[in-house]
């Protein structure tokens, strides 16, 4: 459902926005809606200022939004209506704080306006006023919104935005996905649009301790997601000196340039799951939600793609930690990856690995991950498609190599020295992506690498009382996209994150 509505995004052309804070209470006053154009109160409601987008547009006519100080003309004003009587140091909310609703339903907004007047996401066109002076040149008078959140105030400020941007982007990306429950049955995939956003980017931060933790995400929960949440818990167990990086993508649609005969594939990587476990016994809607998370391997130039970008991310992550004076060896990295982007960070760790010119080999290069957790893994599950499916798995990765799944290593000078000294598996016991069906471990699906710490997750759909006799029927509703809030969904990325069986602080530490 749109956030924005149509009407209230009048053709024109505009050059980013700007997000703000009210200083205010939950509720937008008349004051408020003079100074913006979209506002979004404390349930996330959103309302609407009293002056047009294309007010502000060029040549910018009067009344129009006054929200930037010399930079309101081809500007978009968007406010969390929030913070009143805040203090930035020492730092308090007052009696109004952001919420996280607001935060979160702020970047769907403004993802809505970037695909509405085709604004990219860079830090120049989509920002915080609080960055507007340093980012752009344009003077402010002392402006700090909203770059402290009070639900995660110790995160630095620049990561604050970088987050949020990456939600934005999330969001774009999601809108335009197509859905693979939504066509009918025996449907061809329409095929998948280009690509529209340019070179990827990575992030970047300045880091204030030696450690650094990298986020990969997966396709999701089987719905569309907001990591808020995810990168909070994240760094709430790293600590507020830990920087924090996430890598977030879209194979359906931001990354995938190739056409994909995506039906016919489902359909073979469904019979593996019956064939497996028994013609009858496994619902049919499982296997198709595990199908449409990992079909995305068969799309050999979306993989490639990612791969590329996770490569840049991880380069920029070792290059701002030099940046802090710190050696390669010196520095203390890990990465936490989830659903098929345990996938992809496999197949990164052994290309780094085994490649010189990536220069972030354990023994000659100096890289070495302090940790490396795998929630609700499918790598053990593609490997075991890949050997079902001929021709139809691409050739080259290392998750189907002939040897065993292994945590990657270099030789040389008579030493032996693996990349990851830490490698955690953690999956739920009703969670078919990990290798678990209906609290029965399937070894031909769950991921055992040599050497690991494994954690299996008890789950249960309905609270904690005794599971219902229809085990089927529930996990079948819970793994939809449009599951009802009193079901559990095993495969959720926070849900392991906040977990009581999950140790992320120690694991991280």
């Amino acid at each position: 459902m749109p956030r924005v509505d149509p009407n209230r995004m009048p053709p024109c052309e505009m050059a980013r926005v700007v997000l703000h804070w009210t200083a205010g209470a939950h509720k937008a006053s008349a004051l408020d809606k003079e100074h913006y154009h979209v506002l979004v109160e404390g349930d996330g409601t959103v309302v609407y200022g009293m002056h047009a987008i294309d007010a502000n547009a060029k040549p910018a006519r009067e009344p129009r939004a006054s929200h930037t100080r010399n930079l309101n003309t081809g500007s978009i004003g968007v406010s969390l209506c929030c913070m009143r009587d805040a203090v930035e140091r020492p730092f308090s909310a007052g009696p109004s704080p952001m919420t996280v609703t607001q935060w979160q339903v702020a970047a769907e907004v403004v993802a809505e306006l970037c695909a509405s007047y085709n604004i990219a996401v860079t830090p120049r066109t989509v920002l915080a006023h609080g960055e507007v002076q340093a980012v752009l040149g344009v003077a402010q008078l002392q402006k700090w919104d909203p770059l402290v959140l009070p639900f995660t105030p110790n995160v630095p400020r620049q990561q604050v935005m970088e987050q949020f941007r990456a939600s934005v982007q999330q969001h774009l990306n999601s809108a335009a996905a197509p859905s693979m429950s939504a066509l009918p049955s025996g449907a061809a995939a329409p095929p998948p649009q280009p690509a529209t956003k340019g070179p990827f980017t990575p992030q970047s931060q300045k880091w204030r301790s030696d450690q650094a933790v990298l986020l990969v995400h997966g396709v999701g929960n089987a719905r569309q997601g907001d990591y808020v949440d995810v990168i909070k818990a994240v760094q709430d167990a790293a600590g507020p000196d830990v920087a924090v990086y996430s890598l977030f993508y879209d194979v359906f649609n931001d990354w995938l340039n190739e056409k994909a005969d995506v039906r016919d594939k489902i359909k073979k990587v469904m019979q593996v799951f019956k064939t497996e476990e028994g013609d009858g016994q496994l619902p049919e809607a499982i296997a198709e939600f595990a199908a449409d998370v990992i079909w995305p391997i068969f799309a050999t130039a979306a993989r490639e793609s990612v791969q590329r970008a996770y490569l840049l991310q991880m380069k920029q992550i070792v290059k701002d930690g030099l940046d802090a004076g710190l050696l390669k060896q010196q520095q203390k990295l890990s990465i936490v990856s989830h659903s098929l982007g345990c996938f992809h960070t496999y197949e990164l760790l052994h290309a780094i690995a085994t490649q010189p010119a990536h220069t972030l080999r354990p023994l000659s290069d100096g890289i070495r991950f302090r940790s490396v957790v795998f929630m609700a893994s499918p790598v053990q599950l593609i490997r075991t498609l890949a050997s079902r499916i001929s021709g139809l798995v691409p050739s080259g990765l290392a998750t189907a190599a002939a040897a065993a799944l292994a945590n990657p290593s270099e030789e040389g000078l008579g030493a032996v020295r693996t990349s990851v000294e830490r490698w955690i598996s953690v999956t739920g016991d009703l969670d078919p992506i990990g290798g678990h069906f209906l609290h029965r471990k399937a070894p031909w699906a769950y991921m055992d690498v040599t050497g690991q710490q494994s954690f299996v997750v008890p789950q249960t759909l309905v609270g904690s009382g005794d599971e219902p006799a229809n085990l089927f029927t529930l996990l079948r509703t819970s793994m939809s996209s449009g599951r009802p809030p009193t079901l559990n969904n095993p495969h959720s990325w926070l849900d392991y994150l906040k977990g009581p069986d999950v140790d992320l602080k120690s694991w991280l530490a």
